[in-house]
Protein backbone atom coordinates (compact mmCIF):
# COMPACT_ATOMS: atom_id res chain seq x y z
CA UNK A 1 0.00 0.00 0.00
CA UNK A 2 2.94 2.57 0.80
CA UNK A 3 2.04 5.89 2.18
CA UNK A 4 -1.23 6.75 1.57
CA UNK A 5 -3.04 9.46 -0.60
CA UNK A 6 -6.15 10.00 1.17
CA UNK A 7 -6.59 8.31 4.97
CA UNK A 8 -9.90 6.27 5.58
CA UNK A 9 -11.05 8.40 8.21
CA UNK A 10 -14.03 5.71 9.97
CA UNK A 11 -16.49 5.75 13.17
CA UNK A 12 -16.41 2.73 14.96
CA UNK A 13 -20.17 2.51 14.57
CA UNK A 14 -20.13 3.11 10.98
CA UNK A 15 -21.24 -0.19 8.50
CA UNK A 16 -18.29 0.45 6.41
CA UNK A 17 -16.03 -1.23 9.48
CA UNK A 18 -17.62 -4.25 8.79
CA UNK A 19 -17.02 -4.57 5.20
CA UNK A 20 -13.42 -2.69 6.18
CA UNK A 21 -12.68 -6.28 8.09
CA UNK A 22 -13.63 -8.61 5.73
CA UNK A 23 -11.67 -6.94 3.42
CA UNK A 24 -8.52 -7.36 5.70
CA UNK A 25 -7.83 -10.87 4.24
CA UNK A 26 -7.37 -9.72 0.72
CA UNK A 27 -4.90 -6.77 1.03
CA UNK A 28 -2.21 -7.35 -1.32
CA UNK A 29 1.12 -6.88 0.62
CA UNK A 30 3.85 -7.83 -1.63
CA UNK A 31 6.92 -5.24 -1.37
CA UNK A 32 4.08 -2.62 1.60
CA UNK A 33 2.39 -2.40 4.49
CA UNK A 34 -0.66 -1.50 5.72
CA UNK A 35 -1.89 0.55 8.74
CA UNK A 36 -4.75 1.66 10.70
CA UNK A 37 -4.67 3.78 13.97
CA UNK A 38 -7.73 2.54 16.43
CA UNK A 39 -7.69 6.20 18.60
CA UNK A 40 -10.69 6.61 21.11
CA UNK A 41 -11.80 6.09 25.05
CA UNK A 42 -14.14 3.78 24.13
CA UNK A 43 -12.84 0.55 25.61
CA UNK A 44 -15.37 -1.55 24.93
CA UNK A 45 -15.90 -0.52 20.77
CA UNK A 46 -11.86 -0.93 20.69
CA UNK A 47 -12.11 -4.96 22.81
CA UNK A 48 -14.93 -5.45 20.21
CA UNK A 49 -12.84 -4.60 17.56
CA UNK A 50 -9.69 -6.29 18.34
CA UNK A 51 -11.94 -9.53 18.82
CA UNK A 52 -13.30 -9.67 15.51
CA UNK A 53 -9.58 -8.38 13.92
CA UNK A 54 -8.01 -11.49 16.04
CA UNK A 55 -10.58 -14.00 14.65
CA UNK A 56 -10.46 -12.63 11.22
CA UNK A 57 -6.60 -12.79 11.44
CA UNK A 58 -6.51 -16.63 12.78
CA UNK A 59 -2.95 -18.01 13.78
CA UNK A 60 -0.92 -14.93 12.49
CA UNK A 61 -1.67 -12.64 14.95
CA UNK A 62 0.59 -10.69 17.43
CA UNK A 63 -0.22 -8.05 20.23
CA UNK A 64 2.58 -6.06 21.22
CA UNK A 65 2.70 -3.73 24.23
CA UNK A 66 4.41 -0.68 23.37
CA UNK A 67 5.09 0.02 26.98
CA UNK A 68 7.77 -2.87 26.85
CA UNK A 69 9.48 -1.49 23.58
CA UNK A 70 9.26 2.40 23.73
CA UNK A 71 11.38 4.14 26.39
CA UNK A 72 12.84 7.52 26.60
CA UNK A 73 15.96 6.79 24.63
CA UNK A 74 16.09 6.98 21.22
CA UNK A 75 19.11 4.36 21.11
CA UNK A 76 17.49 1.79 23.05
CA UNK A 77 13.93 2.28 21.40
CA UNK A 78 15.41 1.47 18.49
CA UNK A 79 17.23 -1.64 19.49
CA UNK A 80 13.89 -2.68 21.08
CA UNK A 81 12.03 -2.13 17.77
CA UNK A 82 14.56 -4.13 15.34
CA UNK A 83 14.63 -6.76 17.77
CA UNK A 84 10.60 -6.84 17.74
CA UNK A 85 10.55 -6.65 13.73
CA UNK A 86 12.82 -9.53 13.46
CA UNK A 87 10.84 -11.44 15.92
CA UNK A 88 7.49 -10.75 13.93
CA UNK A 89 8.34 -13.64 11.58
CA UNK A 90 5.65 -14.86 9.23
CA UNK A 91 2.62 -12.49 11.68
CA UNK A 92 0.73 -11.04 9.24
CA UNK A 93 -1.12 -8.96 11.63
CA UNK A 94 0.42 -6.77 14.32
CA UNK A 95 -1.38 -5.19 16.93
CA UNK A 96 0.37 -2.35 19.24
CA UNK A 97 -1.30 -1.50 22.34
CA UNK A 98 -0.92 1.27 24.45
CA UNK A 99 0.41 3.45 21.50
CA UNK A 100 0.35 6.56 23.39
CA UNK A 101 3.53 5.51 24.62
CA UNK A 102 4.92 7.36 21.35
CA UNK A 103 3.69 10.84 22.90
CA UNK A 104 5.59 13.49 24.05
CA UNK A 105 5.04 13.43 27.89
CA UNK A 106 6.82 9.42 27.53
CA UNK A 107 9.14 9.81 25.83
CA UNK A 108 10.64 12.96 26.83
CA UNK A 109 9.60 15.16 23.90
CA UNK A 110 6.57 18.09 25.22
CA UNK A 111 3.59 18.48 23.97
CA UNK A 112 3.70 21.69 22.06
CA UNK A 113 0.58 24.25 20.44
CA UNK A 114 1.05 21.30 17.23
CA UNK A 115 1.62 18.00 17.81
CA UNK A 116 4.76 16.56 15.76
CA UNK A 117 6.14 13.18 15.88
CA UNK A 118 8.86 12.34 18.19
CA UNK A 119 11.86 10.48 17.20
CA UNK A 120 10.71 7.09 18.42
CA UNK A 121 7.42 7.25 16.87
CA UNK A 122 9.25 8.22 13.49
CA UNK A 123 11.64 4.91 13.56
CA UNK A 124 8.32 2.86 14.35
CA UNK A 125 6.51 4.22 11.19
CA UNK A 126 9.97 3.59 9.27
CA UNK A 127 9.90 0.03 10.62
CA UNK A 128 6.53 -0.38 9.53
CA UNK A 129 7.11 1.50 6.07
CA UNK A 130 9.86 -1.57 5.49
CA UNK A 131 7.93 -4.07 6.85
CA UNK A 132 4.73 -6.16 4.84
CA UNK A 133 2.39 -6.44 7.61
CA UNK A 134 -1.09 -5.04 8.40
CA UNK A 135 -0.60 -3.30 11.52
CA UNK A 136 -2.75 -1.60 14.31
CA UNK A 137 -1.61 0.84 16.43
CA UNK A 138 -3.86 1.75 19.58
CA UNK A 139 -3.92 5.12 20.79
CA UNK A 140 -6.40 5.98 23.67
CA UNK A 141 -6.23 9.55 22.97
CA UNK A 142 -7.34 10.71 19.47
CA UNK A 143 -5.38 13.55 19.81
CA UNK A 144 -2.18 12.15 19.55
CA UNK A 145 -2.34 11.22 15.88
CA UNK A 146 -0.19 13.73 14.17
CA UNK A 147 0.21 14.27 10.90
CA UNK A 148 2.95 12.35 10.37
CA UNK A 149 1.08 9.52 11.69
CA UNK A 150 -1.62 10.04 9.43
CA UNK A 151 0.51 10.18 6.25
CA UNK A 152 1.68 6.84 7.00
CA UNK A 153 -1.79 5.39 7.78
CA UNK A 154 -4.75 4.06 5.48
CA UNK A 155 -7.31 3.86 7.64
CA UNK A 156 -8.30 5.20 11.28
CA UNK A 157 -11.07 4.22 13.05
CA UNK A 158 -12.17 6.51 15.92
CA UNK A 159 -13.45 5.13 19.00
CA UNK A 160 -15.75 7.84 20.94
CA UNK A 161 -18.26 7.27 23.83
CA UNK A 162 -21.86 7.84 23.06
CA UNK A 163 -22.67 11.63 23.69
CA UNK A 164 -24.89 11.65 26.95
CA UNK A 165 -27.08 14.23 28.62
CA UNK A 166 -24.20 14.74 31.00
CA UNK A 167 -21.90 15.65 27.64
CA UNK A 168 -24.48 18.45 26.57
CA UNK A 169 -24.16 20.57 29.75
CA UNK A 170 -21.95 23.36 29.58
CA UNK A 171 -20.13 22.58 33.19
CA UNK A 172 -21.36 20.19 36.23
CA UNK A 173 -20.14 21.28 39.72
CA UNK A 174 -20.31 18.49 42.24
CA UNK A 175 -18.84 18.82 45.62
CA UNK A 176 -16.80 21.42 44.80
CA UNK A 177 -14.94 19.80 41.80
CA UNK A 178 -15.35 21.12 38.31
CA UNK A 179 -15.94 18.86 35.02
CA UNK A 180 -15.89 21.29 32.00
CA UNK A 181 -17.66 20.05 28.83
CA UNK A 182 -15.16 19.34 26.09
CA UNK A 183 -18.16 20.81 23.61
CA UNK A 184 -16.68 24.14 21.62
CA UNK A 185 -19.36 26.85 22.28
CA UNK A 186 -21.65 27.87 19.86
CA UNK A 187 -20.85 31.72 19.83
Amino acid sequence: MGTSEKLQTLKHSDKEVSSYLKTLSDINLDGSYYLTIAAGKNKSAKKDFYKKVKKQAGNSFKEIDLREIITTQLDETAKNLDELFLSLGSEKYVWLSHGDQLGGVYTGYSYSVRRYATPQERYLLEKITDSEKIFFIDLDDKHTVNNTMRRHAQTLITFEHPSSFLGRLKQITINGSSFESSRKPLV
